[in-house]
């Protein structure tokens, strides 16, 4: 299982926002078992492409009880 190996810092809904429209950069993480997430994936992620965002990562989660650490893990290592 991958893990971040330094502290993560906790940051304000605002601030990530602020982060994210000055870097153009995000991660995209969608439970595709939940019916809403499985039916928006695509397009959401079409969306963050056509708006010129960097996306680091995509991951498509079903099995998010075991998975979704794992993941969010890779696609924070992957944007240092």
């Amino acid at each position: 299982m991958d893990l971040v190996d330094r502290p993560v810092e906790l940051r304000t809904k605002a601030a990530m926002d602020a982060d994210i429209r000055t870097h153009r950069r995000t991660a995209l993480v969608v439970n595709v078992r939940s019916r809403r997430g499985h039916r928006h994936y695509d397009a959401v992620y079409q969306q963050l492409r056509d708006a010129g965002l960097d996306l680091i990562d995509a991951q498509p989660v079903a099995d998010s009880t075991r998975s979704l650490t794992r993941f969010l893990g890779h696609s924070l290592s992957r944007s240092c």
